[in-house]
């Protein structure tokens, strides 16, 4: 046993030259290692110098109590807390300043999205059909397919390398009044002649604002 795990006072099995012995350890010994017992078979003092020689605690027939490694609750020392593992967990200051960067960054983002979403609205690249829809509006009048390709082009609104702009973008037209139905920007006035519907004029006057 460990010389911290002895309780003065107790019973214990220790062994000796003569073998095993029930001692009742009375006290430490005064400046040296071990205690001081009596042998309970014999009434004699004994001498224990060293917590190996200490088995385990028993009852007087020799019985062992509990393991070696026991203490009674009321006599035991209390257990040492393991150190925290540093660098695994980040401190309440390190949640703060990271809780309050993102907040500046909220507010920072809240102030440039405003005039960012215009910005970034111009820069993205307009589809033919979307000019199409814009452009028979605008216009008030009906056009065919190749009419607002050539339009698109003229004023640099779009590009391609398409052989059949025309012909794609007729088709794109034909598709969207097929699947919106009523809701479509496209109505079909002659063989390939198109107008903006009020569906249309809307959506363009809200892409306007």
């Amino acid at each position: 046993m460990n010389a911290n795990q002895v309780v003065t006072g107790e019973l214990y099995r220790v062994s000796g030259r003569a073998g095993v012995a029930i001692v009742r350890l009375t006290r430490k010994r005064d400046g040296k290692p071990g205690w001081d017992g009596i042998d309970i078979a014999t009434r004699r003092g004994v001498t224990v110098a060293s917590a190996k020689r200490v088995l385990t605690r028993c009852d007087r027939n020799g019985k062992a109590l509990e393991s070696a490694l026991a203490i009674p609750a009321d006599r035991a020392k209390p257990a040492r807390k393991k150190p925290a593992k540093r660098g695994r967990r980040r401190s309440a200051e390190d949640l703060a300043e990271e809780i309050a960067t993102a907040a500046d960054a909220k507010t920072a983002g809240k102030s440039k999205a405003k005039g960012g979403r215009k910005a970034k609205a111009k820069r993205r690249k307009v589809g033919i059909l979307d000019l199409a829809a814009r452009l028979l509006a605008q216009g008030g009048k009906p056009q065919t397919p190749a009419q607002l390709v050539a339009t698109a082009l003229e004023q640099k609104l779009w590009s391609t390398s398409g052989k059949t702009p025309a012909a794609t973008l007729y088709a794109a037209i034909i598709r969207e009044i097929s699947r919106a139905g009523d809701q479509a920007r496209f109505r079909k006035t002659a063989p390939n002649t198109f107008e903006a519907t009020a569906a249309g004029r809307a959506w363009a006057k809200n892409q306007a604002a």
